[in-house]
């Protein structure tokens, strides 16, 4: 499983040329605590980078890895939800998918990508409470289903209509 702290350091370097990185103190721990020898902070970052992008080539330019995720951001979630993670090289966006509850989630970084699976979830949770379930078919009703066992509905209609300014 890969954590997203790896991302947002990916994105602080530039393909041709290291950058200034400011991270937070935990970040910064982790990172010295996985050097060794004289290897220096960028060392470790430049180290780590390349053996995700091996990773990434290992699966013929695109990628997969599993991830648990614990909260769809802003959103709390009742129990871990596995996503595919995945990073199309060419296009050069990232991807979390869970084909069993119809979310997906798509960006140019980690963070847009999960702002991305928020509106993915938003719109399913609107689009089932809005009709009946009459007009739902077989597999949208067990999608439904699934996706109750993990999202709170309540929680998601009341931020967008805190958001919307409805009542």
């Amino acid at each position: 499983m890969l954590h997203p702290l790896v991302f947002c350091i990916m994105q602080t370097m530039d393909a041709e040329q290291k950058k200034s990185v400011m991270v937070s103190a935990e970040v910064h721990q982790r990172i010295v605590a996985l050097r060794k020898g004289d290897q220096t902070y960028g060392d470790v970052v430049a180290s780590s980078i390349q053996a995700l992008e091996e990773l990434v080539f290992a699966y013929g330019g695109m990628g997969t890895l599993s991830v648990e995720l614990t909260s769809l951001g802003r959103y709390t979630i009742h129990k871990p939800i596995q996503f595919q993670l995945s990073y199309d090289i060419d296009n050069a966006v990232w991807c979390l998918k869970n084909d069993e509850l119809a979310l997906n989630g798509y960006g140019s970084t980690y963070q847009r990508t999960i702002e991305c699976l928020e509106e993915c979830v938003e719109g399913h949770v609107l689009f089932f409470t809005e009709f009946p379930d009459s007009k739902h078919t077989d597999d949208g009703l067990r999608i439904k289903s699934k996706l109750q066992e993990y999202i709170d509905f309540d929680q998601v209609l009341s931020y967008l209509n805190e958001r919307d300014g409805e009542s």
